[in-house]
């Protein structure tokens, strides 16, 4: 099957993944291929933006430049507020802010279909980005993407990394997600960690239902234990 779990800069195969990329990349990942209706068109019910008649490719490359300057510029800013009144959680929650903007901001100029989700997970999730940190994103969609979709989210996943973006992605559908929590307590706790950043609300809001029904809170805290105890071994 093709992966899009690595932290590779470019273009990239998309399919399913298992852990986060970029913090994870020695755990399992998910092996079935992301399906595709037979006429690999675009799924029936799934509308999609206005497409001008500027190249695309071109269009997001000078979408590119410019958020690339203002990410430079928005942690320049950070950093100088962080030095003048050392406030971490100020910091935290203000580079949350800034790569919120920057990633909604070519999400929308990506013309991608309608019934997408970009999802924030893990500590990007809680809204806790620190300065080095990986930031770890869950592209979600529906059960059946068409060709075009997927190279549209290739040339994406290469904008964020261009731009400046030190990405941990994953491409999953809904229930690639519960298959993947319910094997591997790591991408459990991400995917519980999670808020929507821009996208589908309804492809997100089954994503959360089904991430939350399958949660067993006393299985959940006795596997935290043990994996908490095989890290400290």
């Amino acid at each position: 099957a093709r992966r899009l779990d690595h932290r590779h800069q470019g273009p990239q195969p998309v399919g399913p993944v298992g852990a986060h990329g970029a913090g994870h990349r020695n755990r399992r990942r998910g092996a079935d291929a992301i399906g595709r209706d037979p006429a690999e068109t675009p799924q029936p019910g799934l509308k999609m933006p206005p497409v001008s008649a500027e190249d695309p490719a071109a269009h997001l490359k000078g979408i590119a430049v410019r958020l690339k300057s203002e990410l430079a510029e928005g942690q320049s800013a950070l950093k100088t507020a962080y030095e003048a009144r050392g406030n971490a959680q100020a910091l935290l929650r203000g580079r949350c802010q800034l790569v919120d903007e920057v990633l909604k901001n070519l999400w929308q100029e990506a013309r991608l279909p309608l019934g997408l989700s970009l999802v924030a997970v893990g500590g990007y999730g809680r809204r806790e980005l620190y300065p080095a940190s990986d930031i770890d994103i869950l592209l979600l969609l529906p059960d059946n993407v068409a060709r075009e979709t997927e190279r549209q989210l290739e040339q994406l996943i290469g904008l964020f990394w261009d731009i400046g973006l030190d990405i941990g992605h994953s491409v999953r559908t809904v229930w690639q997600c519960a298959d993947e929590a319910a094997r591997d307590i790591t991408v459990q706790t991400n995917l519980l960690e999670s808020r929507l950043i821009c996208g589908s609300r309804s492809l997100y809001a089954e994503f959360t239902r089904t991430i939350q029904s399958q949660l067993d809170p006393r299985a959940f805290f006795k596997g935290k234990r043990l994996e908490q105890e095989e890290r400290h071994v």
